[in-house]
């Protein structure tokens, strides 16, 4: 079986870890580490020696159609802070995003797409993760919200629930002295919040990181909008495009399509483009099923354009694409190639052979 090291490109995002990825590749840095990419995505392309990835698997002859770009993004992720509320965009959406600020991006302006493609994406916890994912059911949401901000919901929120949509269009139009009184509220209420003996996150303590992290921004209400998941290690979730999410905490692996595209709707200092997120995100209820790894590791993802496995002990493999794996504790043996605790290798498409991983790895397929 034919495999190459591959090196990652590592993102110093602010939200990012300081101990996860520094451990997982033997570095020292005061920088926070966010996300180690593993791809072929021109904002951080993985290398083989001197090699670009999308140069090497071009020169093997592997998807020519696209001049070696592999059509999938595998990272690990270390959160220690919220990130932003996001949603990325289906196929059409982004084709149609891309063409609409061709200008913008000629003139170096402002813009929301990065690229072309759709974004959908799963991701596996490697420590308890605490996430945000789509919205509750409205009722549960009145609920929610009535529970914990009696006050703010009596005097502005119980006036707008009739939909979904009408609450996150509503709270998007507060003025900055109703938000005052939000937050002022949410922070009275999350005050004492702890995080559970397993590392994870209640919705209130959710609010009280979000408020922590995010001074002023009213994005800290949505863990009392949306589920608040709990993903132990091994769980995983598969978030459809037109999803809200945010990932508040933990370390995991993450897969998705090879995309860059995030609309922006909260905790965030970065762009957000209301009427885009509108036209792009879902508003129905949306629970992502938490999903464990089968017999063999795989993950039973809805079909898409990637495949993820975790490997504990020997697998086969028999794949007529590319796969990326990457070692996380222990050491693994693919194929001839002996990959120790944070390597990366490239397997070819069309190979066929053994890993044996002495602890734990994660494989990325194109499928």
């Amino acid at each position: 079986m034919k495999a190459e090291k591959l090196k990652g490109c590592v993102k110093n995002y602010d939200w990012g870890g300081r101990s996860y990825i520094q451990s997982l590749l033997s570095l020292e840095s005061d920088k926070p580490f966010a996300e180690l990419w593993m791809g072929t995505h021109p904002s951080g392309q993985s290398m083989v020696g001197d090699s670009l990835l999308c140069e090497f698997l071009s020169g093997n002859g592997c998807y020519p159609e696209s001049n070696g770009k592999l059509p999938i993004l595998f990272k690990v992720l270390s959160i220690a802070s919220p990130l932003s509320l996001q949603c990325h965009p289906s196929k059409i959406d982004a084709e149609n995003g891309w063409k609409r600020e061709e200008e913008l991006r000629r003139e170096h302006k402002e813009h929301n797409y990065q690229d072309d493609n759709q974004k959908s994406e799963v991701i596996a916890a490697l420590t308890p993760i605490t996430a945000l994912c789509g919205f509750r059911e409205l009722g549960e949401i009145k609920r929610s919200l009535e529970e914990a901000i009696p006050n703010f919901y009596r005097k502005c929120l119980s006036l707008h629930m009739s939909s979904i949509k009408e609450l996150f269009l509503y709270i998007y139009s507060l003025s900055d002295t109703l938000v005052g009184e939000l937050l002022g509220e949410l922070e009275e209420a999350s005050r004492g919040e702890e995080v559970d003996d397993k590392g994870f996150l209640s919705p209130l303590k959710a609010v009280s990181l979000c408020l922590s992290e995010h001074r002023g921004d009213r994005g800290a209400i949505f863990p009392l909008i949306m589920n608040v998941m709990h993903l132990n290690p091994g769980e995983a979730i598969f978030l459809p495009t037109g999803v809200l999410h945010a990932y508040i905490h933990g370390d995991g692996v993450e897969l998705m399509d090879a995309s860059d595209n995030v609309l922006r709707g909260g905790l965030t200092k970065k762009r957000i483009d209301l009427p885009e997120l509108e036209r792009v995100m879902s508003f129905d209820p949306y629970s992502p099923k938490v999903l464990s790894p089968s017999k063999d590791g795989s993950y039973d993802i809805p079909p898409s354009s990637f495949s993820l496995r975790r490997i504990a002990g020997k697998a086969v493999f028999n794949g007529d694409k590319a796969a990326i794996i990457i070692v996380l504790e222990g050491s693994a043996r693919v194929g001839e190639l002996e990959l120790k605790r944070g390597e990366i290798a490239i397997i070819l498409p069309g190979e066929e052979g053994i890993i044996e991983a002495d602890g734990l790895a994660y494989m990325a397929l194109a499928s």
